[in-house]
């Protein structure tokens, strides 16, 4: 399994169209074959700051999950809104 997970700061006079670009990303990703988890999660204390926690089931899904409409729509408007991110790729096994 790959596992993404991380964090990311928006422009706050651009949050609503990034709220919309995630919930657009977030449905669309849920329903890709191979995605096992996708969600994003507002911070708690910072309206700037967005997590993102996915989780697939190989290279061969995520690739495939970078290729997507969606995605390439998502990439468009957070080079618009977003300020900076830290987000990682992690391999794991299940128990």
């Amino acid at each position: 399994m790959i596992m993404i997970a991380g964090d990311m700061k928006i422009n706050l006079a651009h949050r609503d169209e990034a709220v919309k670009a995630m919930i657009a990303m977030n449905t669309a990703s849920q329903a890709e074959v191979g995605c096992i988890t996708y969600e994003f999660s507002a911070d708690l204390e910072a309206a700037d700051t967005f997590h993102l926690f996915e989780i697939w089931e190989n290279e061969e899904v995520l690739a495939a999950h970078g290729q997507t409409p969606p995605m390439a729509t998502f990439r468009e408007v957070m080079g618009r809104v977003r300020v900076s991110s830290n987000i990682k790729r992690y391999r794991a096994e299940s128990l």
